[in-house]
């Protein structure tokens, strides 16, 4: 087997200015205590409409600007009131009624109503974007949406196709698809029939702490806390996130006091800070699972017996305790660990025996992968495992053998909170740490409130409490499509 070495990269390279044409350096040293500097890589972000993001970066958007129905306590992982203040199901399990609570505003000043959260259902299933399946998956289509998701005063009521288990329902409630977005608001900026999408994904039309005040592709965002939050207005009155993607100009920043937060450090970074004073590494756990996906357009990628050969070719251990230096757990099910319905075994070890006789078996002759591999820190060291370790290219030469290195992201998993595909819970990797940098007379610590911060991509970290919260996550049939081990050419990562 042949590994191309070029590893060609997905994703931006270049550091941008965080925005309005102001040099970092001015921007930061002008800062005021009560912001929040993030670096971070921030190029995943494909819309900021919250029925189309399906993201890490663009759920911490969403989790920071709207709210849901209802919501999961991170640390009790109990349901609690969101926008609904109760909700109860009939007896014969297909329809669901949720009281709104009275009194809540969206940023717009406007009411937060039994309408706006019906026709926030009603067009995240219509637009039909990337997450839609989370909803569609209870028998709601484009045709039938408007009769099975109605609202009268205060009283939203939901009908689905056939019984669930009621904790299915509302845990897939608590996805960021199910955000409850200003109706009157969104209409205004219909274009075309789109129903305020393209305005959606640079504006914000929410119930959250923040409202979006710039975002710019690749280069950065602002937001700003809204007054009126019914949880309480948020400490931080604004939160600056830079697109950041190289771990090695995070680090610095974060040691110079540039940033207070750096979110895509590597494993080897987060150990070289942990002598730091003036760094603090939180540990948490979380939900993101690396996988590899090969492209089944390739015939040879679909052969059962040299995607079974690749699964063999892993070293999920070996990864997980090397370099990813204890960071990442091995996991081989498609849902992360403390899901609903995730499964724990790991059939799969590094076999390079077992894998070579699987390719032999497949009739596939010098097979190549080509890997295509995000431009994050974390993701290139794996990545490049595969073209340039010695033992990678040892074992290669030894015939048809899968090194484990074209499969390196395979199945290795940060291990998830129990979450069951809700929003709260902490979704970083396990022993997944991160900094927050204190530097002396620049900033004063965020005062502690209730509040959760989403670790996301790379190397990230916790900060201390906050008004920046966990993003929800999906749930339901559909997460097969993000499988860790192969099933697929280029390695990825999802909630």
């Amino acid at each position: 087997m042949k590994i191309d070495p070029s590893l060609r990269r997905i994703g931006a390279v270049a550091i941008a200015a965080l925005m309005l044409g102001t040099a970092p350096a001015a921007l930061f040293a002008a800062t005021p205590d009560d912001t929040l500097v993030i670096a971070a890589a921030i190029d995943d972000i494909v819309s900021l409409d919250p029925h189309e993001a399906y993201e890490f970066s663009g759920l911490d958007y969403v989790n920071n600007t709207y709210d849901g129905l209802v919501e999961i306590n991170p640390t009790t992982l109990e349901l609690e009131p969101g926008l609904a203040e109760s909700w109860s199901v009939a007896e014969d399990g297909l329809t669901y009624t949720f009281k709104m609570k009275a009194g809540l505003t969206f940023s717009s000043g406007n009411p937060v109503r039994a309408e706006d959260a019906a026709y926030s259902l009603q067009r995240a299933v219509k637009i039909n974007k990337t997450p839609a399946f989370i909803l569609n998956q209870f028998g709601w289509t484009a045709e039938n949406v408007d009769s099975m998701i109605t609202a009268d005063g205060d009283t939203l009521t939901i009908k689905v196709d056939k019984p669930y288990a009621p904790t299915f329902l509302y845990n897939c409630l608590t996805a960021g698809v199910a955000s409850i977005v200003d109706a009157e608001v969104v209409k205004t900026n219909d274009v075309a029939g789109d129903m305020g999408n393209e305005w959606l994904k640079t504006n914000s039309a929410g119930t959250g702490a923040y409202v979006l005040k710039s975002f710019k592709p690749n280069e950065g965002m602002i937001l700003e806390a809204r007054p009126g939050y019914w949880r309480g207005d948020a400490k931080l009155a604004k939160i600056f996130v830079q697109h950041i993607p190289e771990a090695a100009t995070e680090r610095l920043q974060l040691e110079k006091g540039d940033v207070d937060v750096a979110r895509a450090l590597t494993p080897v970074d987060v150990e070289g800070l942990s002598g730091n004073a003036e760094v603090v590494i939180q540990q948490d756990v979380g939900g993101q699972v690396y996988y590899l996906s090969f492209n089944q357009k390739n015939e040879q990628y679909k052969n059962p017996k040299f995607l079974e050969a690749m699964r063999w070719a892993v070293d999920y251990q070996g990864m997980a305790d090397t370099i990813m230096k204890g960071a990442v757990v091995p996991h081989q099910s498609f849902l992360p660990q403390g899901y609903l319905g995730a499964l724990d075994d790991l059939p799969y070890s590094l076999d390079i025996e077992k894998a070579k006789a699987l390719v032999a078996e497949s009739g596939v002759a010098n097979p190549v992968v080509k890997l295509m591999v995000r431009n994050a820190a974390d993701r290139m060291d794996v990545a490049a495992l595969a073209a340039y370790v010695p033992a990678a290219r040892a074992a290669i030469s030894r015939g048809n053998a899968c090194s484990g290195a074209p499969a390196c992201r395979a199945a290795t998993a940060r291990s998830a909170a129990p979450m069951a595909a809700v929003r709260a819970a902490a979704r970083a990797r396990l022993a997944g740490a991160g900094q927050v940098r204190r530097p002396h007379g620049r900033r004063a610590q965020p005062p502690d409130e209730p509040g959760r911060w989403h670790p996301g991509q790379g190397q990230s970290h916790r900060r201390p409490e906050g008004a920046w919260t966990v993003p929800r996550t999906d749930c339901g049939p559909g997460a097969e499509e993000r499988a860790p081990h192969i099933e697929g050419g280029g390695g990825g990562d999802h909630p």
